[in-house]
């Protein structure tokens, strides 16, 4: 997977798609929802460096903190879900998820 990541990054820009004010939503991420959580800060090391832009998780994952050490001072496009709750719940999720990555 990192070779053909890697003629990818160097044919050109990872493509994306605009979506409002300068901002730019890559057509490929990363999923992180793999379930093996070791491998997962080193995917991510190697996507950002093969010149992936963005990383695609999920507070059901559990796998925040090892996706931040992944990112390190980069600051790729996330997406992340949440489970389908509260309002107050949802809010609470959205937090965990942002303090963690």
């Amino acid at each position: 997977m990192y070779a053909a990541v890697a003629v990818a990054a160097v044919a050109g820009a990872m493509p994306s798609v605009l979506i409002g004010d300068g901002v730019e939503l890559p057509y490929v991420s990363l999923g992180t929802g793999s379930g093996q959580k070791a491998n997962v800060t080193y995917a991510v090391q190697l996507w950002l460096d093969a010149g992936g832009t963005a990383i695609d998780t999920a507070y059901d994952y559990q796998d925040e903190t090892e996706v931040a050490k992944g990112i390190g001072s980069r600051q790729p496009f996330i997406t992340t879900k949440i489970p389908c709750s509260s309002y107050d719940d949802a809010k609470s999720h959205i937090e965990s998820n942002l303090k963690d990555l």
